[in-house]
């Protein structure tokens, strides 16, 4: 913090009971530091990322702000209800907050100035990637995401890892089942662990039960009907990156 100028309506943020006395802290120079992850990071995408590098066939549809007859400001996502934007004018430290994160060098300062040792980095601007019912169409734009935070941060990997982003199939109902299948793998691992015994056939009831709910969500899952099919395809193949599949590389591949 020494190197901020906290303005008044942030000083409070300097109050602390302080370490004395702990055998280990967070703080950066302690003797005994904790080793601190920030897994709930978020990059700060320049705001022209997705209108400069994406398909043009989908510049049209971005998300975007617009400003109505009454000069009110609109966030506009495709597949959201228009979200009304309430701006602030920003000082001091705050300031400071909404402007940080955009470099990556800066933003390992900032790391070592409060002591995070390691950063897993989502979207920000891009979370909106997902707003549309288009698996398509959020693909293109997650590509957009995942080739600009390699070029951000692949030189920085041991301490600084962005989140590929990925576009979901176009039923919900699908990303529900498999998160049910991976509560029950691990209730099904975490039950034989629990009885000690290595033989995998010896299994409690509520095992058993517990893996014919596997079979029968997996069935759910990846068994498609109908108009289904047509939806189901691969969409990251290698003709996507402008290679045939013997030389295609994935973004930031070698």
């Amino acid at each position: 913090m020494n190197q901020i100028v906290v303005n008044e309506p942030n000083r409070w943020r300097l109050d602390s009971p302080g370490a004395t006395g702990w055998q280990r802290s967070a703080r950066p120079d302690a003797a005994k530091k904790y080793f601190m992850v920030s897994a709930d990071g978020h990059a700060n995408e320049p705001a022209n990322l997705w209108v400069e590098r994406i398909d043009a066939k989908y510049r049209e549809r971005l998300p975007r702000v617009i400003t109505d007859k009454d000069g009110v400001q609109w966030r506009v996502s495709e597949g959201h209800r228009p979200d009304r934007l309430r701006l602030s004018t920003l000082e001091g430290e705050d300031q400071l907050r909404a402007k940080a994160g955009a470099d990556p060098l800066g933003r390992l300062a900032d790391h070592d100035l409060d002591g995070i040792d390691v950063e897993l980095i989502f979207p920000n601007k891009g979370l909106a990637m997902w707003a549309t019912p288009d698996p398509e169409f959020a693909m293109a734009q997650c590509r957009v995401f995942n080739d600009w935070a390699w070029e951000q941060f692949a030189d920085h990997q041991d301490r600084m890892i962005p989140a590929g982003a990925i576009a979901l199939w176009r039923h919900p109902r699908r990303h529900i089942l498999i998160l049910i299948v991976i509560i029950q793998s691990l209730a099904v691992f975490a039950d034989v662990a629990y009885q000690g015994h290595p033989k995998i056939y010896v299994l409690s009831p509520s095992t058993w039960i517990t893996g014919l709910l596997m079979v029968i969500t997996a069935v759910l899952v990846w068994w498609p009907v109908g108009e289904e099919r047509k939806a189901i395809r691969r969409v990251d193949r290698p003709a996507d990156y402008g290679a045939t599949p013997t030389e295609a590389t994935p973004p930031g591949g070698s």
